[in-house]
């Protein structure tokens, strides 16, 4: 089975690295792999932080220089899905959250990976 092309918003800081903030944190297991693989499944990735500025300059550069180069950071304004006339950015056009404040809880990028594997999306 495949599926098409999802969105993904991925929260950093708790998610992709350890919790660190205001500096980054260590990158967690299978983060950076598993996120390339969405993307070479041709999915969209949006890093969903609450970092501005500079911090978040920095880890958009950060997550460049591990081959993650994100199709929106914050926003998915212009996202050929929306439905909206005019974008409204206070909502996220996501198929999947994934965030370690979430609920239920992100279970670790291992499970994520297994069950992306699984119903076909990686």
């Amino acid at each position: 089975m495949t599926i098409g092309q999802m969105i993904f918003c991925i929260d950093f800081d708790g998610t992709i690295t350890e919790l660190g903030y205001p500096e980054i944190g260590k990158e967690k297991i299978k983060a950076i792999e598993t996120i390339i693989r969405l993307q070479r499944a041709g999915h969209k990735i949006v890093i969903w932080t609450v970092r501005e500025g500079k911090r978040l300059k920095e880890a958009v550069e950060w997550l460049k220089s591990r081959g993650v180069f994100p199709d929106f950071v914050n926003f998915t304004r212009g996202c050929e899905r929306s439905t909206f006339e005019t974008p409204d950015i206070r909502k996220f056009d996501a198929d999947y959250f994934l965030d370690d404040k979430s609920f239920p809880p992100f279970s670790g990028w291992e499970e994520f990976s297994k069950w992306a594997e699984n119903i076909g999306i990686l």
